[in-house]
């Protein structure tokens, strides 16, 4: 068992843990022929950029990612308004959410 893992998160097929007090995320985002690769999708875990501590906690949702660390920071596909900032443009890094901050 990994040390420091304090949560695993799944969704179909990508997943992400809260380590430390940051993320690790592996997996894929978005399978589409057209799809944009995004940062955490790797076989393996590798480190989100800019959540690497002060993260209390995350969650997986369809293609994209969201953490909590000083407000809501959320990345990956973004078609639909997942990521909470205000537009449809899909992020390889964590982009603050305008749902609330702390």
């Amino acid at each position: 068992m990994a040390s420091g893992v304090r949560a695993v998160v799944v969704r179909s097929n990508s997943t992400c843990a809260l380590v430390n007090g940051g993320v690790r995320c592996w997996g894929q985002n978005d399978p589409r022929p057209t799809r944009q690769r995004l940062d955490h999708e790797r076989p393996g875990p590798g480190q989100v950029p800019g959540m690497n501590a002060g993260v209390l906690a995350v969650a997986v949702g369809s293609f994209h990612a969201c953490a909590l660390a000083r407000g809501i920071h959320c990345w990956g596909y973004n078609a639909n308004g997942q990521l909470g900032n205000g537009s449809t443009t899909s992020s390889l890094f964590p982009v603050a959410s305008s749902v609330c901050t702390l």
